[in-house]
């Protein structure tokens, strides 16, 4: 165990299954007949993000977190949609107390700060997605995250992207195992005035198409330039 501030312990909790509302610094705990009151002292005292996005089930997610790359690229994948976004940092004397923010973080994020906050550095041998959070977990009332949006895919298809206020939905899947299947035309819902995306406001917004598809076309190239490995085991039968 470090003693030293620059050098901090840090504990990693990565909780399966946690839906958005059930911690009572979400708006659940008692209210959902589960209380969490230590939890919620824990986000008071530090910074509560209302836009911490996962990859689509627990094992993508995992891989996401150890490797700081999206699935696609590692060939670990599965066919869950994700849930709800949420995550808390605490670091007394560095993180400051009592604050939200609906900035965009996403899981490949942590991989990157972790070991920024260390004092190591990211590998520079292949594509790394996460990017360092540390500056804007430090300082989230005057400091932007560095992320604009990502990718999100289940299994080898691009279900749908995200950028800033914004979500696109190649394929509409409201339902586990309920979908529609791929949309002739997507859908655009804008996350902040309608977080429960029912409305599909593409048609008054086709401008939110082009940074869209620059950030598709950048990472899709890439992926072609840093293929995912082949899956053995799935070449065995």
């Amino acid at each position: 165990m470090s003693s030293v501030p620059e050098t901090p312990n840090i504990i990693l909790i990565l909780a399966d299954n946690l839906g958005w509302g059930e911690l009572g610094c979400y708006g659940g705990g008692t209210l959902r007949g589960a209380p969490t009151p230590r939890i919620d002292t824990f986000a008071r005292e530090g910074l509560l993000l209302h836009n911490f996005n996962v990859e689509s089930d627990c094992v993508p997610t995992r891989s996401a977190l150890m490797t700081g790359r999206h699935p696609i690229r590692t060939g670990c994948l599965q066919s869950v949609p994700a849930g709800m976004p949420q995550g808390l940092i605490r670091w007394p004397g560095k993180v400051p107390e009592n604050e939200t923010s609906n900035q965009i973080v996403h899981v490949t994020d942590t991989f990157t700060t972790i070991i920024q906050m260390v004092g190591g550095s990211a590998p520079i041998d292949r594509p790394i997605d996460g990017l360092d959070q540390t500056p804007f977990f430090k300082d989230p009332l005057n400091t932007k995250s560095p992320r604009d949006g990502f990718l999100f895919y289940i299994k080898n298809d691009l279900r749908a992207v995200k950028w800033r206020d914004w979500k696109l939905h190649y394929f509409w899947e409201p339902k586990v195992n309920h979908g529609q299947g791929r949309l002739e035309s997507p859908y655009l819902f804008n996350t902040t005035r309608d977080p429960k995306e029912e409305t599909d406001v593409l048609a008054f917004n086709t401008w939110v198409l082009q940074p869209i598809s620059r950030m598709k076309a950048s990472f899709v190239k890439s992926l072609g330039e840093d293929p995912a490995p082949p899956d053995l085991l799935k070449e065995g039968f």
